[in-house]
């Protein structure tokens, strides 16, 4: 059974209110006492409940992540990173892959943090009505919001240059879901240097959907080994499926054909042979955003910030050069 305050208040010999000062910083309870009380509370394992500590404080700690979905590897550990960031400075993070109006309108959060939603304008502007503080991490360069994204074009650049090196020319895209702010971004991005330095191809027919999944990429690879030998990936996941699809027609990556991916997720470094991506610091990302985050929760900031995160590009083996 979980601890209340009456349980606490019953051993340290005191009132319910005398509980209810000491732990949630309340005056009219001696130092001596408050640190009894404490004790007695950590000893018994006692949680004080969410919509108690609002009331007590007449604002929430609690800071909401909206997503597109848990099956990125990049959301995943960005979502961690962004978790212990807020912790430590005293907030906790919930995570929804849906976009609950009656939940963000209640007094439950203190801002909303929007990661790859695909959103429209009229989605946008829903969130942003809601009159707290928030980030946008993909999607919003509107004047009224803020955002802090990565570099997608940035590492297009750097993922293009990289195939221009390479002996593989018959180069084809697997691109990610339509509704997908970074997709639409590094898609962009890559038509833009393809018609200024390969106006020779035609962009739009090597352009194919894998929606940012392992599966459909590994299909589409099965289908297209004999027509191209070089893969830009718009996502590792996708880069994945093709590793696949060549292992199954016994073609080796890196030297039969050359794969790029985007975003750098963990299983990259530990492929064989390692996959040739696009990173970001997700450290100095997650504490941009908190850091940010506090400065609108404390009204600091003046004017609108879209802060762009840069790109590295992680060179491993999957890329066989000239």
């Amino acid at each position: 059974m979980r601890t209340n305050i009456k349980d606490i208040a019953k051993a340290a010999g005191v009132s319910t209110a005398t509980v209810s000062y000491a732990l949630n910083g309340g005056t009219g309870v001696s130092e001596a006492t408050r640190k009894k009380i404490q004790k007695i509370a950590r000893t018994m394992n006692y949680t004080p409940f969410l919509s108690a500590q609002i009331l007590v404080r007449q604002s929430s700690q609690l800071v909401c992540a909206l997503v597109d979905s848990y099956e990125t590897d990049t959301n995943n550990d960005l979502l961690q990173i962004l978790e212990e960031q807020f912790q430590k400075v005293g907030y906790q993070m919930l995570t929804t892959s849906q976009v609950l109006p009656e939940l963000q309108q209640s007094d439950l959060f203190s801002g909303i943090i929007v990661l790859d939603l695909g959103l429209t304008n009229k989605r946008r502007q829903q969130i942003l009505a809601l009159n707290r503080p928030t980030i946008f991490l993909a999607g919003a360069t509107a004047e009224q919001s803020m955002s802090i994204m990565t570099d997608n074009a940035g590492g297009m650049q750097l993922i293009f240059a990289e195939m221009q090196r390479s002996v593989h020319q018959r180069v084809c895209i697997i691109a990610g879901r339509k509704a997908s702010y970074n997709n639409t971004q590094r898609l962009t991005a890559l038509r833009e240097l393809f018609a200024a330095q390969r106006p020779d191809i035609n962009f739009d027919e090597i352009v194919y959907p894998g929606y940012f999944s392992s599966q459909k990429a590994y299909q589409l690879g099965q289908k297209l080994m004999d027509q191209y030998d070089a893969f830009i990936c718009l996502n590792d996941a996708m880069a994945f499926g093709i590793y696949r699809a060549a292992f199954e027609r016994g073609l080796t990556v890196g030297q039969d054909l050359s794969v790029t991916g985007f975003d750098d997720v963990l299983m990259g470094a530990f492929a064989l042979p390692g996959l040739t991506t696009v990173g970001f610091n997700h450290q100095k990302w997650a504490k941009a955003v908190v850091d940010q985050y506090l400065q609108l929760q404390n009204e600091e900031v003046t004017t609108t910030i879209h802060q762009l995160i840069p790109a590295e590009l992680i060179s491993r083996g999957s890329v066989r050069q000239s």
